[in-house]
């Protein structure tokens, strides 16, 4: 008896260690793999609750402008028509339109007219003054057109703003079209039409954007929180979803647990020497099998029993490998899902991270990494909304992976419009020819219902070892070829290896790189240009021009590293250092006894875009170093005005309020230069240099210069006349204006200390001013 009990005791030893196995390795792996799926399924479902929403509002801001430009509406600014109103007004237009709220607000932002219409309900009822407010507020706070968000809970409603311009979208605005949208229960009714799920509408918790958390252990929840116009949480959506993946598969490991159970309870009615040489020889053998099969990660393998085992352990044998083979297609399912883009069935980019190296191994030196973008795709996404995007997307994946199939391609989507393909080709001819129909294929029609339209396609591509090599490497190169090629055409195919040799490229990637760290390493420098009175005896004032010595390349010019700091963002901290720099020489200059002496600086257009930065910046500069602001001129470009009037314009208000005056520089240059004098408040107009290149030789130059100095005269502004360079030219410029002089002729750009000598040569020292 105590044999036959070490042998019982034995053989339930080997089924427990079976059945730890189970519970502890391959268990808690295949439901963190279900767990995660579920998790990436409610957040794809809330991110398309997310995306319709923003539909809904860019939808509503398209009306809003069609309204704001049409003629009916500009008139009814100026006359309250009532035909407008009952033609145009009725609940019925509202309830078509899914519109809540539309305001006729004037410029003094007082209610020309105001409509609420319950969209449930279908009956008008009243605006609440506080909401009113709100809209007046972000009115005279921004009063751009836009789209913003405000209140929270039941308060939250989304908002639309136009300005009311005549048809053909031009002219002066007579005020603003304002369309509301309440995001109430009956909003998200709606929305919830459009989906297969519900979605439930709650107060703003927590901070915005997307999170997942599990309900329980069947459902799990992802919301997403809406930011408002003031930064705060203003409403939460949930999507509730059933967590199907995990469930099924807990429901088939309780069950093969359950089974094992029940067999374990089978074996205690075996005698011992059954248990001895029928079940505990073959239980262990399967321990050892499985154990071998958990350690070498080998899902696809099965166990077996050498010799003729009893019916009991065969159809446990057979439990086991049912087992094993639910394990693997469970793996094969997540694994599958890890590596394939859901919308196209390509695969993914972890996938071909994860098997480059196996590709590279198989085809050597004849790998490439091609990176296709779609040109166009967002006009699709905009004009025809994401179904078509998603179908246009579709549609190139497939024509794609049937170009680059087999065993020598592999062709992925790595988000949005992009795609790359990894292929092996003998020569860089057949990858051109290839390249061609690739381009050619993708640049067909595309068809979504009854609607058709052509797209084009950049390629860049890199290459195994001369681009790089690891795929992360070759990814990035491919992706700095295709934007080259995005530059100038759309269509193109740019390779990394002929960017490399080109020695333009390289200064450009040389400076962009160089340019970050120019200012922390004292690299820029301001030299200092006269300003001359009209009569040309005295310096009115110098214009602070940035320099920059490059320790390889020496001295670059403003129109090559310029571009770069507006590109990386570094012009705002470079722009702010310009201003107290100029603001500290010429502090000097007044210390040296010529306090009158103005001070002129330039803003680029980037710069304005961070208004808030920019004044911040020059006001610190100026309490610093006490210089007067009325001997300050900020100068500005046509560039500013065709980027953003508004902010060009807020820009102005704010520097003339304290005291510093502002030019408009490189007049005649722009296209709209005309209309930049009749709607700027600016204080002084300075011409470019292109006007007076060619005269007094050129009657046409002539005729035309003398005509701008009349004009600029009659409207009251100071000149500047840029580009004086000869005799000639001076003479005739103080013939036929009372113009201030900039040039050659007097002075190119010069170090701060040398311009005090040009003063001291010029001007009459103020003995006071002397320290």
């Amino acid at each position: 008896m105590r044999i036959g009990a070490y042998g019982t005791v034995h053989a339930l030893i080997s089924i427990a260690v079976f059945l730890a196995v189970m519970a502890f390795i391959f268990y808690p792996m295949l439901m963190e793999d279900a767990d995660s799926f579920d998790r990436h399924n409610a957040r794809e479902d809330v991110g398309q609750v997310q995306a319709a929403v923003e539909q809904d509002i860019d939808s509503m801001h398209a009306l809003n402008e069609d309204w704001a430009t049409w003629d009916d509406s500009f008139q009814f600014m100026a006359d309250q028509h009532e035909e407008y109103i009952h033609t145009n007004l009725q609940n019925d237009t509202f309830i078509n339109n899914g519109v809540n709220m539309i305001l006729f607000v004037n410029k003094e932002l007082e209610i020309v007219y105001d409509k609420k219409v319950d969209l449930q309900n279908q009956e008008e009822e009243d605006i609440r003054s506080s909401l009113i407010s709100v809209v007046q507020k972000e009115l005279r706070e921004s009063g751009s057109e836009r789209t913003f968000l405000t209140g929270s809970g039941p308060d939250a409603h989304y908002f639309s703003v136009q300005h009311i311009l005549p048809s053909g979208g031009s002219g002066d605005f007579s005020g603003y079209l304002v369309m509301g949208k309440a995001v109430n229960d009956g909003y998200i009714e709606t929305v919830s039409e459009l989906f297969s799920f519900p979605i439930a509408l709650r107060p703003g918790d927590g901070p915005p954007g997307t999170a997942t958390a599990a309900e329980d252990a069947d459902t799990i929840e992802a919301t997403w929180t809406a930011e408002n116009a003031d930064g705060r949480s203003a409403f939460q959506l949930g999507v509730i979803k059933d967590r199907i993946y995990f469930s099924e598969l807990s429901d088939t490991m309780n069950t093969m647990v359950f089974f094992m159970l029940a067999l374990l309870l089978a074996y205690f009615a075996l005698t011992y020497s059954q248990f001895k040489f029928l079940v505990e020889r073959p239980i262990t053998s399967l321990s050892e099998q499985l154990k071998h099969i958990r350690i070498h990660h080998l899902l696809s393998s099965r166990v077996s029993l050498k010799h003729r085992p009893a019916r009991e352990l065969k159809e446990l044998e057979h439990s086991m490998n049912n087992m094993l083979e639910r394990s693997e297609y469970a793996h094969l399912e997540v694994t599958h899902m890890a590596y394939t883009d859901h919308l196209t069935s390509l695969h993914n980019r972890h996938y071909v991270q994860e098997t480059f190296s196996r590709f590279l191994e198989a085809h050597k030196n004849n790998t490439s990494v091609l990176f296709f973008d779609l040109d166009g795709f967002k006009r699709v996404n905009d004009s025809w909304g994401h179904r078509a995007g998603d179908e246009l997307i579709r549609q190139a994946a497939a024509r794609l992976s049937s170009l680059f199939t087999g065993p020598d391609a592999i062709t992925a989507r790595l988000g949005g419009d992009e795609f790359v393909a990894v292929t092996a080709v003998e020569s860089r001819e057949h990858l051109d020819s290839l390249l061609e129909e690739a381009v050619t294929f993708l640049n067909k029609q595309y068809y979504f219902d009854d609607k058709a339209t052509f797209i084009s396609a950049s390629v860049g591509v890199s290459s195994f070892p001369e681009d790089g090599e690891s795929f992360d490497v070759l990814l990035k190169h491919a992706d700095t070829a295709m934007y080259e090629a995005k530059k100038n055409t759309a269509g193109r195919i740019v390779y990394y290896s002929d960017l490399s040799l080109n020695d333009n490229y390289q200064f450009s990637l040389a400076i962009r790189n160089d340019i970050m760290f120019a200012l922390e390493k004292e690299e820029f420098h301001l030299e200092f240009q006269p300003i001359m009175e009209p009569g040309c005896e005295n310096m009115e004032g110098a214009e602070a021009l940035l320099r920059w010595r490059h320790p390889v390349y020496g001295s670059i010019s403003p129109g090559t590293f310029i571009p770069f700091l507006e590109e990386t963002g570094d012009i705002h901290q470079v722009g702010a250092w310009v201003i107290r720099s100029s603001l500290e020489e010429a502090q000097r200059w007044r210390k040296s006894g010529f306090p009158s002496i103005k001070l002129s600086f330039n803003v680029s257009k980037i710069q304005i875009q961070s208004l808030d930065y920019l004044m911040e910046s020059l006001d610190s500069a100026l309490a610093d170093t006490s210089f007067p602001p009325h001997l300050l001129r900020a100068e500005i470009t046509e560039d500013n005005i065709d980027y953003d009037p508004q902010m060009t314009i807020d820009f102005i208000k704010k520097l003339q309020k304290r005291g510093v005056k502002v030019a408009l520089d490189d007049f005649g240059v722009g296209s709209s230069s005309l209309h930049s004098l009749r709607d700027l408040p600016i204080d002084l107009v300075k011409l470019d240099r292109s006007f007076v290149r060619h005269i007094p030789s050129t009657t046409f130059d002539t005729t035309l210069l003398t005509g701008i100095y009349r004009l600029i005269e009659e409207l009251g502004l100071d000149v500047v006349t840029e580009g004086v360079e000869n005799a000639s030219q001076l003479e005739f410029v103080q013939q036929y204006s009372t113009s201030y002089v900039q040039g050659y002729y007097f002075s190119r750009p010069v170090p701060s200390l040398e311009l005090i000598d040009f003063m001291k040569e010029k001007n009459k020292k103020d003995p006071s001013f002397i320290h």
